[in-house]
């Protein structure tokens, strides 16, 4: 892919909703060239519009340099999508999630041979959008969440046919934006909105049961557990709390809700062998004491500057 070390690549962002003007944001403010285009003239300067007001706003809060405005004027702004992507290194489109819209949208940007195309696709399985490209080899799915420019994680979903070096392209320009791309197959919602709509699901239920309102079940994900993500994944908070605790918890949420909360095999395996995590010194994760002691401490800090900006306690 051209552009430098610090990732100015040549960008083409098809798309200025929420998330087009999030993920342009992102690539002004890591020094790439941006080009931009939406379905109508109007709508696209309304979206550069919208990518200026939103970085105005952080540098009046000093979250962004003022410089970074300048950026803005050296938008390329495309009258159709062939003149905004026609020899760019990575096109990225973020129109609606609707099938006819996307896959039109694909077809005139591949149409307009850019070197590489990424759809921004909350759900729709890559290996069927692949079909409205010409070169499959050089499309796949970038998953960004809003909003774009401050959310770190980006899914990175492979097609059946893509390539590895495109793979390996698209990787680094995220990194270069200091994203954490990570790759994950195809499936619906991927991984990260699978996750996040199972907890969603039982918050509603919680609440049709009259168990919680919505504030109080915000309050305690956002102080409990919520307040551990930042840190630690689900596997490595599992390993510290103590799998055998899991599969009890398990056990009695399983005999009151049925088997939406059923332990499964890979849990049981690890408890009947005794690696019941950092206790025992092997769970999901190996731990000597070196690991334990590190695990710990970058606990410690780092829910200690949680609670100062998160103002808990004041």
């Amino acid at each position: 892919m051209n552009g430098d070390e610090r990732g100015a690549a040549r960008i083409a962002i098809v798309g200025l909703g929420t998330m087009g003007c999030g993920i342009a944001e992102t690539a002004l403010s890591h020094g790439c060239s941006l080009s931009v285009v939406d379905c109508t003239d109007d709508r696209t300067a309304e979206g550069i519009l919208r990518i200026r007001e939103q970085i105005a706003r952080k540098v009046r809060a000093d979250l962004a340099p003022a410089d970074l405005l300048d950026a803005v004027d050296n938008i390329h702004h495309g009258s159709n999508i062939t003149g905004a992507c026609y020899g760019i290194d990575l096109v990225i489109e973020a129109v609606p999630e609707d099938w006819t819209i996307k896959g039109d949208v694909l077809a005139a940007i591949s149409a307009a041979q850019p070197n590489i195309i990424a759809t921004n696709t909350s759900s729709f399985p890559i290996e069927r959008l692949a079909g409205r490209v010409s070169d499959p080899s050089s499309f796949l799915g970038v998953h960004f969440f809003n909003p774009a420019e401050w959310i770190p994680g980006v899914e990175v979903v492979p097609g059946p046919a893509t390539r590895l070096d495109v793979i390996a392209r698209v990787l680094d320009v995220l990194r270069t934006w200091h994203k954490v791309p990570v790759l994950v197959q195809s499936s619906p919602g991927f991984l990260a909105n699978r996750l996040q709509l199972a907890l969603f699901a039982e918050c509603l239920r919680c609440v049709e049961e009259g168990l919680a309102t919505p504030d109080e079940i915000d309050a305690v994900v956002s102080s409990t557990f919520g307040f551990r993500l930042p840190v630690f994944g689900p596997f490595t908070i599992a390993d510290m709390a103590g799998l055998d605790v899991y599969a009890s918890i398990l056990d009695s949420l399983e005999q009151r809700f049925g088997g939406r909360f059923a332990a499964g095999p890979t849990l049981r395996a690890l408890v009947t062998t005794g690696a019941l995590g950092v206790k025992s010194g092997r769970g999901f994760r190996q731990y000597s004491q070196e690991v334990t002691q590190e695990s710990l401490e970058k606990r410690d800090i780092a829910y200690e500057r949680l609670l100062q900006a998160l103002h808990y306690g004041n």
